[in-house]
């Protein structure tokens, strides 16, 4: 007797289609916190890396400049705007 793997022969098993560039960011940020530790979370991520999104590691969240803002010097994979 052969044991069935969960969900094996199921239709329910999820598919990854890469985001397409027209994709809205708020489909992109669904993704992200809605998929943790799985390949489309890291796809959706890519893309608002490269929309000009940075994702800040302390406070656990997206962040994007501001237009008109002043330019951030980047050290040390952090951060910091001019004054």
């Amino acid at each position: 007797m052969r044991w069935r793997q969960a969900g094996e022969g199921h239709l329910s098993e999820r598919r990854y289609v890469r985001p397409h560039h027209a994709a809205q960011e708020e489909t992109l940020f669904y993704v992200f916190y809605s998929m943790p530790l799985e390949e489309a979370q890291f796809i959706a991520a890519d893309e608002l890396y490269t929309r000009g999104w940075v994702w800040h590691r302390r406070f656990k969240l997206w962040m994007i400049a501001q237009p008109g803002a002043a330019a951030a010097q980047v050290w040390d994979g952090s951060a910091r705007g001019s004054r």
